[in-house]
């Protein structure tokens, strides 16, 4: 028998296995099962125009954090949030009357408020929202339809800074709460909620102070909800059309590492041909890095969203593919798959790195003796940093340069974050509250648990929660239309009838949490 032949016959082979183990698996594959839905409730859309008046002006507030102060209020911006701060207070009056405020935080920019239950054995809940905003890219400004922080509304939208990330929420909650002391509710469980000053760079002084004070406290929590996923309008394609409510039950975990190279230095006039200048050295650790990235992978939550899609997806084939996702080879096939469709599904299924500052040099014509490449990793949280700064030292050593590899001290912004469970109490209740709310053609949205790639103020408070961290704001996006850059980005806006379906989401958020979870 030649060599080719026996190939061949091993590749057969190979093949009738696979194909054997597929229809086998499809076999074991629950075929029938139903979408979750909810009975919808009604939402009045109609008396909430003024809500929507008053959530436009706080996004007039340029309100924008920064690394580089004490407080981390950028500088001369002070005025600004002390205005919008009493803008909060005297707007939300019933709010700060009846619930119990704190101003916390460095430089008192933070608040906590605190809305007494009913009956103190239950473990209280957080709410997380933040009204810092980043910046808006100088020169930039005449891209906007309106202006950055004009807080128009115009064409059906709310536009400006923030008004997705996220004083959203902030206007959303303390209007749900309002009509709700108004109506004269009380919870059955406490509920906290927190309001950030700086999380835009990291919540150190804000939120993490919060969490110091809490713990200081003896508060437990039993879950937190923050910001971090939301509903994608157009679904996931190829899966399915019908919007998804994506809700983050884990965070991936935020890792700085330095790199840094050194040569002779020398004039510019005669750099060196044996690629040991500083440059040369720079190009090959990126080139690297660039050419051999993380592995990917399927975990929970990953493989959970994998899983929860199922109902929604009309092909067999493809319903068995996501039911075994952590099975050998589909596990292969579809973290492959997903790593090459998108920049955000390869974030799902691998340790992304990205270089995000390059120094080196002091003169035009001297040639540098020192260099700095900033590289910004996203993992998922089971993976260890020592195992992300031992690829950095790999790459050092497989390029050859004369350089190091350490931790930044920016990598340490709180807690280990960890993966909240997809199908116990808390997410099966906001995914109830959310389905009651949001709906297409008589069916309530997929609601999906997700591995968020950014990072969030929960992650301060992930050792008092019992629970975990769930991660969701109310608002819904369509991926396809290219609305996810509008985050952080130029026209940042959000829909009028989204911002009033948001308060009624965010009552029934109050009304369900508020609860006996265990009754």
């Amino acid at each position: 028998m030649t060599p080719a032949r026996s190939v061949l016959i091993v590749i057969f082979g190979i093949l009738v296995q696979l194909i054997i183990g597929f229809l086998t698996l499809s076999a074991r594959t629950p075929h029938t099962r139903k979408p979750v839905d909810h009975t919808p409730v009604e939402c009045n859309l109609d008396k909430r125009e003024e809500a929507v008046f008053r959530f436009a002006k706080l996004l007039r507030f340029p309100s924008l954090s920064s690394h580089n102060t004490a407080t981390h209020v950028k500088q001369g911006y002070e005025p600004v949030f002390d205005e919008m701060l009493t803008y909060l207070e005297t707007t939300y009056e019933t709010v700060w009357s009846k619930l119990q405020v704190t101003k916390l935080g460095r430089g008192g920019y933070t608040r906590l408020l605190k809305w007494e239950g009913s009956d103190t054995k239950l473990l209280p809940i957080l709410f997380i929202s933040h009204y810092d905003v980043v910046p808006v890219t100088e020169g930039t400004e005449s891209d906007w339809l309106h202006g950055p922080f004009s807080g128009d509304i115009a064409d059906g939208y709310v536009w400006g800074r923030g008004s997705l990330d996220i004083k959203f929420s902030v206007s959303a909650m303390l209007e749900a709460i309002t009509e709700m002391l108004q109506q004269g509710y009380t919870p059955r469980r406490t509920l906290y909620f927190v309001f950030g000053h700086d999380e835009e760079v990291g919540g150190r002084l804000g939120s993490g102070e919060v969490a110091r004070y809490l713990a200081d406290q003896g508060v437990r929590l039993d879950v937190v909800i923050d910001e971090g996923g939301l509903i994608i309008e157009d679904g996931m394609k190829p899966f399915t059309t019908h919007p998804i409510a994506l809700v983050g039950t884990a965070e991936k975990l935020y890792t700085t590492i330095e790199v840094n190279v050194s040569s002779a230095g020398g004039h510019a006039s005669m750099p060196p041909t044996n690629g040991k200048d500083v440059g040369t050295q720079i190009a090959k650790v990126l080139s690297y890095v660039h050419r051999h990235p993380f592995p990917p992978s399927i975990h929970a939550p990953v493989s959970d969203f994998l899983r929860g899609l199922m109902p929604y997806v009309g092909s067999k084939v493809v319903r068995t593919l996501l039911f075994h996702c952590e099975a050998w080879p589909w596990r292969w096939l579809l973290s492959q798959g997903m790593s090459l469709q998108s920049p955000e599904t390869s974030a799902l299924v691998r340790t992304t790195i990205a270089a995000t500052s390059i120094q080196a040099g002091v003169a035009d014509n001297v040639l540098p003796q020192h260099g700095t490449i900033t590289f910004n990793l996203r993992s998922h949280p089971d993976v260890p940093r020592e195992e992300l700064l031992d690829y950095m030292k790999t790459v050092i050593i497989r390029t050859g340069v004369n350089g190091t590899a350490a931790l930044h001290k920016a990598s340490y912004m709180g807690p280990k974050p960890g993966v909240a469970p997809a199908t116990g109490r808390h997410f099966f209740t906001i995914r109830r509250a959310i389905q009651e709310v949001w709906r297409r053609d008589n069916l309530g949205v997929a609601v999906l648990p997700f591995l968020l790639a950014g990072s969030t103020d929960s992650k301060h408070y992930s050792d008092l929660s019992e629970g975990g961290v769930l991660r969701f704001v109310p608002y819904m996006l369509n991926k396809t239309a290219g609305d996810l850059t509008m985050v952080h980005g130029t026209n940042e806006k959000v829909a009028v009838g989204d911002f009033k379906r948001a308060i009624c989401t965010y009552e029934r958020f109050f009304m369900l949490f508020g609860r006996d979870l265990s009754a």
